[in-house]
């Protein structure tokens, strides 16, 4: 049966990303193919993998589509600050976005590279997965990074995913303080303390 996957920040011919982002890697050959094996060993062909942004950083275009060929599954882009205009419109992916909402298994999904705090259908159980911030900032219980950095450089499922969902410790965002509708009378102080309202 096909999965779904998901991967960001793979940085493909970036050298610099081995020391900023602290890769165990001696040089940008290595990183790459490394990144193109680990990748080739989860993902089958017949499976989709969504790119959460920053697919290619310094490669030149023949390098950048030598990888991209290379590495199985159907490929879709969710743009990144990195992916430059020939990654977003001169490799062949099945789609390109900014942001996209879908759902695998029943799981509602926003993808977007970037974390946000807040996101279409998180009160009703989406999960934001993104990228950008390579493991530098803690998994709620509803949001993930789902770059290379985090995750052995390789592409995720969602079931490795929500393993790491369910053992996040809670987060109280804003949202979840005031009912649907209920907004404070004009002068009226809310006091919230500990996700009570006072």
């Amino acid at each position: 049966m096909a999965k779904v996957h998901f991967t960001a920040d793979t940085h493909f011919g970036h050298a610099s990303i081995i020391r900023m982002a602290g890769r165990p890697f001696t040089s940008v050959e290595e990183h790459d193919q490394a990144l193109i094996d680990n990748w080739n060993a989860v993902v089958a062909p017949a499976d989709t993998v969504f790119v959460v942004g920053d697919f290619a950083h310094k490669a030149d275009n023949d390098r950048a589509r030598k990888i991209f060929e290379r590495l199985r599954g159907t490929k879709h882009l969710v743009i990144g600050n990195h992916d430059s205009e020939f990654v977003r419109t001169g490799l062949p992916w099945a789609s390109v976005m900014d942001r996209v909402k879908i759902t695998v298994d029943g799981q509602k999904i926003v993808l977007d590279h970037y974390p946000m705090r807040s996101w279409e259908g998180v009160r009703s159980g989406a999960i934001q997965l993104y990228g950008h911030v390579h493991n530098r900032i803690d998994v709620w219980p509803n949001s993930c990074d789902v770059g290379v950095d985090c995750w052995g450089y390789r592409p995720v499922t969602l079931l490795d995913i929500r393993a790491r969902l369910d053992a996040a410790p809670h987060h109280l965002m804003e949202e979840y303080v005031l009912d649907d509708g209920e907004v404070p009378a004009e002068g009226e102080d809310v006091e919230v303390v500990n996700g009570v309202k006072l």
